[in-house]
């Protein structure tokens, strides 16, 4: 009963029909809109592209027109861990490794607070450099940041090629991070095996879930350190807060970057 309204419920609400739609990113897939009633007790739909006969309705749990800051912040794997399912083809995936050096909000900074904002659309969440905000002239509340890896995996219908896009600019810590846990994924293979889940006394669609899951995350690192031989390298993320993910580097890019270059350059100046 838990898994039916945890996978299915808008929140902790059911809704009939709307509540049978399945999720799928993508333009190719994802074809409609959500309106909920200023009251919460209707839910309007309405189709965002045509739509053929015998096609299916797909909504989307966290590109939907309705899911505010979770379009940036929620990935495959959260998707995984919310509602017990690997999504199909796109896939986003936004990992980082952070160690916090004072006492803050409750961040523990082991990466799986990408999620945090997802119902939050306050727009004093735009990103900041660490150097313009509270940490300013204090390095020893300065967070370490290991690394910072957002992007979005998809199938080419036409070639079947996996193909990534970069959706933070990448560094090259976040290459070593993604080289040594394909490594480690690669070694569990060997534990694929029906004795193995006998003896953890898993359920075989937990099992298959789980490898689904390390299977997703084996594709999307093969790609995207394939994609990596031709992108440009950057460290800018790791001098951004909390938010580094929100920000939409197609077009506040230049502005992050204009700001980041003027910092580094009077860095040099003062050294």
């Amino acid at each position: 009963a838990y898994m039916i309204v945890s996978a299915r419920a808008d929140d902790d609400t059911l809704v009939p029909i709307y509540d049978m739609m399945n999720h799928r990113n993508g333009k190719r897939h994802y074809n409609t809109n959500v309106h909920p009633a200023e009251d919460e007790a209707v839910y309007r739909i309405t189709a965002n592209q045509d739509i053929m006969a015998g096609q299916q309705i797909y909504n989307s749990y966290n590109q939907c027109n309705q899911c505010g800051s979770r379009q940036k912040s929620f990935g495959t794997p959260e998707m995984f861990e919310s509602y017990g399912f690997v999504e199909p083809y796109p896939q986003r995936f936004i990992i980082e490794d952070v160690e916090y050096q004072y006492e803050d909000d409750g961040n523990d900074g082991d990466g799986d607070d990408t999620n945090e904002n997802e119902d939050d659309d306050d727009e004093d969440d735009t990103p900041l450099f660490f150097f313009e905000d509270e940490f300013s002239g204090d390095d020893d509340e300065m967070p370490t940041i290991h690394f910072r890896i957002k992007f979005d995996v998809d199938q080419n219908p036409v070639t079947n090629r996996t193909e990534v896009n970069f959706l933070a600019p990448l560094h090259e810590g976040a290459i070593g991070f993604m080289e040594a846990e394909l490594e480690r994924l690669n070694g569990l293979v060997i534990r694929r095996t029906a004795e193995e889940r006998e003896q953890k006394g898993i359920p075989q669609l937990e099992w298959d879930n789980t490898w689904a899951l390390h299977g997703a995350y084996v594709t999307a690192f093969t790609a995207a350190l394939e994609q990596a031989k031709h992108e440009e390298y950057s460290d800018i993320v790791l001098y951004l807060d909390d938010d580094w993910f929100l920000v939409n580097w197609d077009s506040e890019g230049e502005d992050y970057f204009r700001r980041y270059e003027e910092y580094m350059g009077h860095q040099n100046q003062s050294s």
